[in-house]
């Protein structure tokens, strides 16, 4: 057998520690590789994204975009119902005060379309407008038949003592009766401390299936103008009633033009 030159010896000699060489380094760069990947994996997994109040938020106010921030806080400082995105608080309502760099709480914040009390009667006004509330009877409340989101007009009548000449006959009613249409095409936003229209009662009661379809309810709570609301002041604080007259739930804001009627000219010619 022929025997390797001994210069071809020295070339695989080389060869043979270049290699290993080359090898050493390429794992010992891997391992650095995967210690430093680990540790910036460990250092974004301790890391979190917070929703932070950037200016005070008065509480039942709808939060804004402008009005947060979002903040880098260690994982161990976060609260489990911390709000992490702008995106999941914007539109919502505040139920408490919230004071510059406080967390965003999902308990501390509603949704519009809440309906529960805990939202506010403020959030479902209209701005410009208010809440009033009218306490009604069977007749004047259109038999407990109304439902949150009806739209009403409201009727004052108020008497007061008359006299009237028809010809050459002079004629004198008393307590007559003027009826104005006070209010018209006014939202109704509860009844009762109810901001819905849902059935309470159980519906394996017999006793109340006949009445299923009623509601019950002793007060009513109307959005108003703010003239409107002034009007209304003025009528429930003097001796007349107010009545309410349910109108068509598609006839829009159409307002009806009447001038106020009295008893007398109605039976008075």
């Amino acid at each position: 057998m022929a025997s390797i030159p001994v210069d071809k010896k020295k070339q695989l000699r080389t060869i043979a520690v270049v290699s290993a060489v080359l090898i050493i380094v390429l794992v010992a760069y891997l391992l650095v590789f995967s210690k430093k990947s680990q540790s910036g994996n460990q250092a974004d997994e301790s890391i979190r994204t917070v929703v932070v109040v950037k200016d005070s938020i008065p509480a039942y106010a709808q939060i804004k975009s402008d009005m947060l921030e979002e903040k880098k806080v260690p994982a161990t400082e976060q609260n489990a119902n911390a709000v992490k995105s702008i995106k999941d608080a914007e539109g919502s309502y505040t139920l408490v005060a919230m004071v510059p760099g406080e967390p965003v709480l999902k308990n501390h914040i509603s949704k519009a379309d809440q309906n529960g009390m805990g939202s506010g009667l403020g959030i479902k006004l209209d701005e410009g407008t208010r809440a009033m509330t009218l306490k009604v009877d069977d007749v004047s409340g259109i038999a407990g038949l109304l439902k949150v989101g009806n739209r009403v007009d409201i009727m004052f009548a108020v008497s007061a003592d008359k006299s009237s000449t028809s010809g050459n006959v002079s004629n004198e009613v008393k307590n007559d009766t003027t009826a104005v249409y006070l209010v018209q095409n006014a939202p109704i936003l509860a009844l009762n401390k109810n901001l819905t229209s849902e059935n309470k009662a159980s519906s394996g009661d017999a006793s109340n299936s006949s009445s299923a379809n009623v509601s019950t309810y002793s007060v009513v709570t109307l959005q108003l103008t703010t003239e409107q609301a002034q009007q209304m002041t003025a009528a429930m604080a003097s001796s007349g009633k107010l009545y309410l007259a349910l109108r068509p739930q598609d006839a829009g804001d159409a307002t009806v033009k009447t001038a106020p009627i009295s008893t007398s000219d109605l039976i008075i010619k």
